[in-house]
C-alpha cells in the first residue's frame, strides 16, 4: 500500500536523531506516546504530535545547517513537512528563511515529492551513493549499510527486546 505523502494519515510519533556540538556527538530520542525519560536518558517526551513536530521544525531552523539522511529526501523531509501542515502547523518554520520548496519528481517507480528547504542543505544517502555511480543490488538502508559498514556492524537494529515501537 502506498501513501500520498502529501497527505499523511499516521502521526509522527517519534523523531531520532543525532547531531554534532562541541562536545561531540549527541544521540536523541523525541516521541509523545510513552514518556521514556526514565529508562532512557536522551529521550524527550512531549505532550502531543503537534508540540513534538513544531519543536523539532524550529530546532531545525535554528540549529541545522545540513539534515543528512537515508531516502530523506523522497520520505522523511516531505513526510515531516506534509504531516505538519496537516496538524495545523506551518511547515516552512523548518527554514531559516521560510522559504520551503515543493517539487514533483519522477523516476522508475513513478512520481514522488521533495521539498527543498531554503537556509538548510539537505544530503541523501542514496542520492550520493548515486552520484558517485555507486550501483547496487538494493539502495535498502539495510542493504547499504552492510555494503558500506559490512555485514557485522550494518544492518537493521533488532528492537524486539522494546515491543511495539508504534
Amino acid at each position: 500500500i502506498k501513501t500520498d505523502i502529501r497527505n499523511p494519515p499516521n502521526a509522527i510519533n517519534l523523531i531520532t536523531w543525532l547531531y554534532k556540538t562541541n562536545d561531540g556527538i549527541t544521540s536523541e530520542a523525541w516521541g509523545y506516546k510513552e514518556d521514556l525519560s526514565d529508562k532512557l536518558d536522551y529521550y524527550r517526551h512531549f505532550p502531543d504530535e503537534k508540540t513534538l513536530l513544531e519543536t523539532f521544525l524550529k530546532k531545525i531552523a535554528k540549529d541545522a545547517d545540513i539534515l543528512v539522511g537515508h531516502n530523506s529526501s523522497s520520505f522523511d523531509d516531505p513526510m515531516i513537512y506534509y504531516r505538519a501542515a496537516r496538524i495545523g502547523i506551518n511547515p516552512r518554520i523548518m527554514s531559516p528563511f521560510n522559504i520551503i520548496t515543493e517539487k514533483t519528481k519522477n523516476n522508475k517507480f513513478g512520481e514522488y515529492y521533495t521539498v527543498d528547504i531554503m537556509g538548510i542543505n539537505q544530503l541523501d544517502t542514496i542520492d550520493l551513493l548515486k552520484t558517485f555511480y555507486i550501483t547496487l543490488q538494493k539502495y535498502s538502508l539495510e542493504y547499504t549499510s552492510k555494503f558500506i559498514l559490512g555485514d557485522k556492524i550494518g544492518g537493521k537494529i533488532d528492537y524486539s527486546e522494546e515491543g511495539n515501537l508504534n
